[in-house]
Formats: structure tokens, C-alpha cells, sequence
């Protein structure tokens, strides 16, 4: 994918708009349509474009960013129990939180 400096300076403004989503709504169930929208993008051309411009899928980074934030958790907050960690960022359970770290 070519794309002059000026285009450039624009996906990058946008892609850090929708990492900015992120962050705020980690929580939350993010889906990729509602990520897109934060950024004025379709779904499509969004994934494509964020995949370039960060290096990893809006999946991958929205997986590793639940991780690092629960490490945090973890760390600072030792009376959190693993179910409260997985449940207040958006984990099916502690087992699903649990596989994602091992993995």
C-alpha cells in the first residue's frame, strides 16, 4: 500500500485516535466496527491500515493490552482476585484470562 507523507500523517492521526478508544474502553467488549468508527474508517480499510501502521491486528493488540493492563492489576492490586481482574477487563472468565497469559 502506497500513500504519500500527507496521507500518512492522516492514518497515523487516526490510528492513534483508535488505540486512544481503546485504551479508554478496554472494559468493554470492543468490537472492530465500533474501533473503525473512532477512527473514520470502514471496518475493512481500517484493519488493513491499523495492521500496517502498528505491526499487529486490532485483535492482537487489544489482547495484549488486557494483559498488560492486568499484570498492573496484579501487581499493584494483590487483593484482586484473578476472577475480579479477568471480569473488570472484559475476560469470559479467570480460565480464559488464565489461557490468554500462558499463551
Amino acid at each position: 500500500m502506497k500513500v504519500n507523507e500527507k496521507s500518512r500523517k492522516e492514518y497515523h492521526k487516526r490510528i492513534s485516535s483508535a488505540m486512544d478508544y481503546i485504551q479508554l474502553n478496554i472494559h468493554k467488549d470492543l468490537c472492530l466496527e465500533a474501533v473503525a468508527k473512532a477512527a473514520h474508517l470502514s471496518p475493512f480499510h481500517f484493519h488493513k491500515v491499523f495492521k500496517l501502521v502498528v505491526g499487529e491486528t486490532v485483535a492482537d493488540f487489544i489482547r495484549r493490552i488486557k494483559l498488560e493492563r492486568a499484570a498492573g492489576l496484579f501487581f499493584y492490586q494483590k487483593k484482586l482476585s484473578i476472577t475480579e481482574v479477568a471480569m473488570e477487563l472484559g475476560f469470559s472468565s479467570s480460565q480464559n484470562l488464565a489461557k490468554s497469559f500462558k499463551q
